[in-house]
């Protein structure tokens, strides 16, 4: 098996998703991360990259007359045609959840919706795709309720990339009251 000299602070990718964060804690092979937006996610370390090797940092570093100086950094700007992709199955949001009923599970993950919502709010993202998956439809129902709360339009997400299991939520950034 080999060794992965991942440590707290790293910033990762994460393999077959346009997933990016920070290394917040390492428990064996698994690791949490704190995506761009804040939240946490746990992977398995073969599942994650890391994401800026040690040159790139320091090239982001000048050297002037024996002084260090930043290179000033390009504002990351937030447009209305980012979207954000959440993947609500309760494997992909919580470590375990072996000791959950089934009701907890979906109230867990209704939360994490929420959350992210919230978040996509506050940094001006405008599109989500939610990914409840197939099943009994209890999941999308319910984050239908919870998205009823701000400005949005719902359909059904891209049946080509999705199929039935997820729906597209545009956010009507306007009609929010800072």
């Amino acid at each position: 098996m080999q060794e992965h000299t991942f440590k707290k602070g790293d910033l990762i990718s994460v393999i077959d998703d346009a997933i990016k964060g920070k290394i917040i804690a390492i428990h064996g092979n698994r690791i949490t991360i704190e995506d761009e937006f804040g939240f946490p996610g746990y992977y398995n370390v073969n599942q994650v990259i890391l994401h800026k090797p040690l040159e790139e940092i320091l090239s982001d570093k000048v050297l002037v007359k024996d002084k260090i100086h930043e290179k000033p950094k390009k504002k990351k700007r937030t447009t209305s045609s980012t979207v954000l992709e959440v993947d609500l199955h309760i494997h992909q949001i919580t470590n375990t959840n072996r000791n959950m009923s089934k009701h907890d599970m979906l109230q867990y993950q209704v939360t994490f919706a929420k959350q992210k919502m919230q978040q996509a709010i506050k940094n001006k993202i405008s599109k989500i795709i939610f990914i409840h998956g197939n099943g009994k439809g209890v999941l999308r129902q319910e984050v239908e309720k919870m998205l009823a709360q701000f400005p949005v339009e719902i359909k059904d997400a891209s049946y080509q990339k999705y199929g039935f299991g997820a729906v597209e939520v545009k956010i009507f950034l306007s009609k929010i009251s800072n």
